[in-house]
């Protein structure tokens, strides 16, 4: 990930700061935008206040925990993936790690390992986590899952281990639902044991799949018009 925070003042009146961003050579996006940019380029891009810019690889998978106060001060349960759009044809993976976090046991390797991959074909997307390796004093035994993919279209099916998985418009429930603002994708898979392995298989409409340069950096404009009707609605 590349993180390149906005050290220039906000325009008089755009109001919007510009700032050079440099990415090496690669194919990245642009996290809360959904732009797509072919490194290696130096650019100019602008940016409101409220936006902090970040940048990852193509098909990144990025696993990320709920809320917490302080690290540790619960279980990582769900687990929260979020995988980025790919290239067609094209794979990705990570492996998660963890340890107790409170000793330094992990140096006589009580830890635990994840195998993570997600594998675009023909616009349907397989994400796959394997089961955990490893063990270490305190580890949790089952948890739940949240899938996240930005900058995506709302599937026409989804499955989990083979199991069907219906629309839903409550957040945390098992199932997914859609955010129109944010264009992502969200689905939600109850606990289960780290011992098993979980795939899920999103498919996505035929007649989206070859539309998917329409949501190149929609999220952003979605994003400027809601601050611009909250500037308007504050006068």
């Amino acid at each position: 990930m590349i993180v390149a925070p906005v050290t220039s003042p906000v325009d008089s009146a755009s109001p919007l700061a510009s700032e050079s961003i440099w990415l090496p050579k690669g194919d990245w996006i642009e996290w809360e935008t959904g732009r797509h940019f072919t490194g290696p380029v130096k650019m100019t891009r602008r940016f409101s206040i409220s936006q902090i810019p970040v940048y990852v690889p193509a098909g990144t998978i990025l696993p990320m925990a709920p809320p917490m106060q302080y690290s540790n001060q619960k279980p990582l349960d769900p687990l929260i993936l979020t995988v980025f759009p790919q290239n067609p044809g094209s794979s990705s993976r990570y492996t998660l790690y963890e340890d107790a976090g409170d000793s330094r046991a992990y140096q006589q390797n009580q830890a635990t390992w994840t195998p993570i991959t997600a594998q675009e074909s023909k616009g349907d997307l397989v994400v796959r986590v394997e089961p955990e390796r490893g063990s270490y004093p305190g580890m949790i035994h089952a948890r739940g899952y949240q899938l996240r993919l930005p900058g995506d279209w709302p599937p026409a099916s989804v499955t989990a281990n083979g199991k069907t998985l219906i629309y839903t418009t409550k957040t945390g429930t098992t199932g997914w639902h859609y955010e129109g603002n944010t264009l992502t994708t969200i689905i939600t898979i109850p606990s289960m044991s780290t011992s098993k392995q979980l795939v899920v298989h999103v498919r996505r409409p035929m007649n989206l799949i070859e539309r998917r340069a329409e949501l190149d950096g929609y999220a952003c404009k979605m994003t400027r018009l809601r601050e611009a009707y909250y500037d308007v609605t504050a006068i």
